[in-house]
């Protein structure tokens, strides 16, 4: 997956990938605040030139989202660039956090969470094909 483009922070970075997935990498042992979480989300709409697109979030061990942070990436402002979201996670904590942000936060696009970057983005490839 070669990068077309890339918007980096101190806290993680937004990549547009040649396959037109938006990547988004959570740095290790970062936190996101609502702050960082608005910020992703207008570097996503500047990659996307504004429109919907497909959403990878990786979160780096470590890293840790503020419920401010959750609340505002499952709200329509929050989702306004997203087709899809597919969340990687890596470890126990990242599990329970994603699977809690799905019940409870109840994102309004698509979203599912994968153990494997390479599950995820063939899933959300599929909504291309819709």
């Amino acid at each position: 997956m070669g990068i077309e483009r890339k918007i980096s922070f101190e806290f993680g970075k937004v990549e547009l990938l040649k396959n037109s997935i938006i990547r988004v990498v959570l740095y290790e042992n970062s936190t996101i605040d609502f702050d960082e979480s608005y910020r992703m989300n207008k570097a996503i709409g500047e990659l996307s030139n504004f429109k919907e697109a497909l959403v990878l979030v990786v979160a780096e061990t470590g890293a840790v989202i503020t419920a401010e942070a959750r609340n505002f990436s499952a709200s329509e402002q929050g989702q306004a660039y997203s087709i899809a979201e597919a969340l990687v996670v890596t470890n126990l904590a990242h599990k329970i956090i994603a699977n809690f942000y799905l019940k409870i936060n109840k994102p309004i696009k698509p979203c599912k969470v994968f153990n494997a970057e390479i599950d995820a983005v063939n899933w959300l490839l599929e909504f291309n094909k819709k």
